[in-house]
């Protein structure tokens, strides 16, 4: 990132954190120090994991059009434009297994809420999960040696 940016979201960050009063009672290091070294671990990763986002038609989010080329741009324009949205009356039981599970269209926004807890960040991160077919391999799993904890060593967590 060009040193430029960084002194600006640096100035951006202590205006908000400080409030221009100048009276530090803090530092910015103590402040996103890890609360294991005794400080107050403030989120330096963005709270919608990357690997979340797969398609913004089939899911509740919206790209940032900034960030996208032109041509990209436009098409996400109109779609907004037109409300373009995914809709169907019946889905086919194949198809709906392919969709992705994060930030799922059909979800409300309290089911959306789970999308970073702990649980979905092992299956996002360990196991790879995208589609609602594999959450349902995942959780339909019948090997002896399989136990429901982040821990599990059977072979089908070990594969993933």
């Amino acid at each position: 990132m060009p040193k430029e940016i960084k002194d600006l979201l640096s100035a951006k960050s202590h205006k908000f954190v400080w409030d221009n009063e100048g009276k530090n009672t803090i530092s910015m290091d103590m402040l996103c120090t890890p609360v294991a070294k005794g400080a107050k671990a403030a989120q330096h990763s963005p709270i919608v994991k990357p690997n979340a986002k797969i398609n913004s038609f089939l899911q509740s989010w919206s790209p940032s059009q900034k960030k996208l080329p032109s041509h990209l741009r436009r098409i996400v324009q109109t779609a907004k434009k037109y409300t373009i949205r995914w809709e169907a009356i019946t889905i086919n039981p194949s198809i709906a297994r392919q969709l992705p599970v994060w930030f799922h269209i059909g979800a409300s926004d309290d089911l959306n809420k789970l999308n970073n807890h702990l649980y979905a960040t092992c299956l996002r991160d360990k196991h790879l999960a995208t589609s609602v077919g594999h959450i349902e391999t995942i959780t339909t799993r019948n090997s002896p040696s399989h136990r429901q904890n982040k821990n599990c060593t059977c072979t089908n967590c070990s594969k993933d």
